[in-house]
């Protein structure tokens, strides 16, 4: 760890956050933007979020332009075509805002959290938020499992579990299934009397994927409230991550390692009670070595461990200080 300046990014699909950190005294500068998945959003939209956030972020100035690390964890980096073109996105973010760096570097967003929080760079993370997806690091060697898009099928995430519900409801309605809140709930939600209001809002242009993961909550509420076909929907999709983890564990090995690190991640797993009890239940069914914990804190703060050179390499009291100033 140097005594440099490091510039944390956590480009979602959904949000970019990025943090200026000095080793001394944490985090010193902050940038948030919008959505900055480069696939969903493209090029010129994900480089806009990218100078937003990190313009926001050094505001108050780098000591002579120059940050000692970048490290941006970014959504839609599943490949080395995608992390070129991700890298390449960065350093012109750098370049516009007359910013350097001495070292730049771009991975998924999910694999980025991971290695700055699991001791040795070793564990698995699960993320479930719009989408899903499972990275598992051991020895070395990274595995993936999920994180097929939308147009596969993302188990598990708030877009499974919107579907899976929408599905619910119309064949509620259509009186081939079984009853259930969700049809006036769903409705309710985004201000339609009706199942034929419903689909009108689903197929408008403007409705995009983020708008029907987001009714994940609305599905939560009327678990919560004893409806058993949503309490299914949630269960069923914490199960399911579960069985990708397991999967991610076995093939990369680290299913033979007692106490493995599985980090979970996003808003369906840190803020759906049902999801996540379900999650732990099958995990630890399938895989008993693993050790699980949700995140607590906001996923840039991987990414900031990462540029300071790992959880490991970070003095305690700055881990603490970051933790605290990103929770």
């Amino acid at each position: 760890m140097t005594g440099e300046v490091v510039l944390a990014v956590d480009g979602g699909g959904t949000k970019c956050r990025a943090v200026l950190v000095d080793p001394r005294r944490g985090v010193v500068g902050r940038g948030r933007a919008g959505a900055c998945n480069p696939h969903s959003v493209g090029d010129e939209r994900a480089l806009a979020a990218l100078r937003e956030a990190i313009a926001g972020a050094c505001a108050d100035g780098v000591p002579g332009g120059r940050l000692g690390r970048v490290v941006c964890g970014l959504a839609g980096v599943d490949s080395p075509t995608g992390a070129a073109r991700g890298q390449a996105l960065v350093r012109q973010a750098l370049a516009d805002l007359g910013l350097s760096a001495g070292e730049v570097l771009v991975e998924n967003d999910a694999l980025v959290v991971l290695r700055g929080l699991a001791p040795g760079e070793e564990g698995l993370i699960v993320v479930a938020g719009t989408g899903s997806v499972v990275y598992a690091r051991h020895q070395g060697r990274t595995v993936r499992v999920g994180g097929w898009g939308h147009r596969v099928e993302d188990e598990g995430s708030g877009l499974a579990i919107a579907r899976a519900a929408l599905a619910a409801a119309y064949r509620a309605w259509d009186g081939y299934g079984e009853e259930t809140a969700l049809v006036g709930a769903l409705c309710r939600a985004v201000g339609t009397a009706d199942p034929i209001g419903l689909q009108e809002w689903l197929y408008r242009r403007e409705t995009g994927l983020e708008d029907i993961a987001g009714l994940t909550p609305v599905v939560a509420e009327v678990a919560a409230a004893g409806d058993a076909v949503a309490g299914a929907i949630l269960a069923e999709a914490g199960a399911r991550l579960a069985t990708m983890a397991a999967a991610a564990a076995r093939r990369s090995g680290l299913a033979g390692r007692p106490g493995f690190a599985a980090l979970a991640m996003g808003g369906v797993l840190r803020h759906c009670r049902p999801v996540q009890e379900a999650f732990f239940k099958k995990l630890q069914e399938l895989c008993s070595a693993a050790r699980p914990e949700v995140l607590a804190e906001e996923p840039v703060l991987g990414a900031a461990l990462l540029a300071l050179g790992g959880i490991e390499a970070v003095p305690p009291e700055l881990v603490r200080r970051l933790r605290e100033q990103l929770a």
